[in-house]
């Protein structure tokens, strides 16, 4: 992974880097108001897509962040937000069931299933809409969950290896997670982006 380590290197050497991390980092832990790191990481992704480095962006362009933040609100809300409830229901369903019969070993182990499966499952479902909307703008296609579907099966190989790193990064930035979420997130954003970009110039 010298590509990602490369990344990692010119992103976090960055003298705006720590500024960001710092803002970003405690924006993580305000209910609403952290959906803006995820406007950020969108313009961030953007910003490559159109060549422009791999620099930091400051937090200073909040109106620019807000703007881009409320424009991909639907695709935050059909891929990450409504699979997150579904999973977490459907956990508690599974627990709820275990314990009233009793099988209380299987309610701490399957009632975790749906939320284990989500955690892998949705980052890179939300990654390809949001590729698909940056690359086409076209907020429709991005809907259209069928079709991310089936586009992110296809690229389900890109991700054997940033995802399990990105979910083991988060486990050890646990006790700081909002840190270590937006510290991660950029790295994994340019590398899988390169990686989706490649894949399209393949097949052209």
């Amino acid at each position: 992974m010298d590509k990602l380590e490369k990344i990692v290197h010119r992103i976090w050497s960055d003298p705006a880097f720590k500024p960001a991390l710092l803002v970003g980092g405690l924006i993580f832990y305000l209910p609403i108001i952290n959906f803006l790191i995820l406007g950020y990481f969108s313009l961030y992704l953007k910003k490559l897509m159109d060549k422009k480095g791999l620099e930091i962006l400051a937090w200073s362009e909040g109106a620019e962040i807000l703007r881009e933040t409320l424009r991909i609100l639907p695709v935050i809300i059909v891929y990450l937000i409504l699979p997150s409830i579904i999973a977490g229901l459907l956990s508690w369903a599974i627990q709820g069931l275990m314990f009233g019969i009793g099988l209380d070993f299987f309610a701490l182990t399957l009632g975790y299933i749906p939320v284990s499966l989500a955690v892998l499952i949705v980052p890179p479902l939300f990654f390809t809409a949001l590729w698909r909307l940056l690359r086409q703008d076209d907020l429709r296609r991005a809907l259209a969950v069928p079709e991310v579907l089936q586009l992110t099966l296809r690229k389900a190989k890109l991700w054997i290896l940033p995802l399990p790193l990105f979910i083991g990064w988060l486990t050890i930035t646990w006790p700081l997670l909002g840190f270590g979420c937006f510290a991660g997130l950029l790295p994994l954003g340019a590398l899988m982006l390169s990686k989706y970009e490649a894949s399209v110039e393949k097949k052209a």
